[in-house]
């Protein structure tokens, strides 16, 4: 029986994107012995306006990252 892993994630977070790949890289290797439910979690739900990918918040985090 697979381990079952629920993965909560924000569609338009980018670190939750990069996190997608080594996350799939990892089950692949476990040759099915892992199911990944992915679930929609809102780290900025409304009415909190989203980041602008241009903005400083953001341009920080990635050039500290």
């Amino acid at each position: 029986m697979p381990l079952r892993v629920q993965v909560y994630s924000d569609s338009v977070c980018p670190y939750c994107f990069l996190a997608e790949g080594p996350l799939q890289e990892a089950v692949k290797r476990m040759d099915g012995r892992v199911e990944v439910e992915w679930m929609p979690f809102e780290l900025r739900p409304h009415p909190t306006p989203t980041l602008e990918p241009e903005g400083d918040y953001l341009q920080d985090g990635w050039a500290k990252s």
